[in-house]
């Protein structure tokens, strides 16, 4: 992987420190025996007059999206087990002492 990478994997990784959430949200649904699934989220959150990092975050990664909220805010949402095993895997060469990417 090449210098440039590197970088940018380590800002990503502390964006997503600061600004940033990893969250698991328990969903309903229709099949299965439990009726419920656990979703996980990598959310990216910016300030919409500074929105542009979001998109060059989602640009690198290739998913996701972005939308813009009510109260200023526009944020980067990733969905998926395996989209966000990924991409923790990417950046935990580049953790800062967050416990969420120990």
């Amino acid at each position: 992987m090449g210098s440039r990478s590197k970088i940018n994997l380590a800002y990503v990784a502390d964006f997503l420190d600061g600004d940033g959430s990893l969250m698991f949200q328990i969903k309903k649904r229709k099949d299965g025996a439990l009726k419920k699934r656990l979703m996980a989220t990598i959310c990216f959150y910016q300030d919409t007059r500074h929105e542009r990092e979001l998109y060059w975050i989602q640009q690198r990664f290739g998913i996701g999206y972005i939308s813009r909220r009510n109260d200023g805010m526009t944020e980067l949402r990733i969905n998926g087990y395996a989209q966000v095993r990924d991409i923790l895997k990417k950046l935990i060469p580049y953790k800062s002492y967050s416990p969420f990417l120990v």
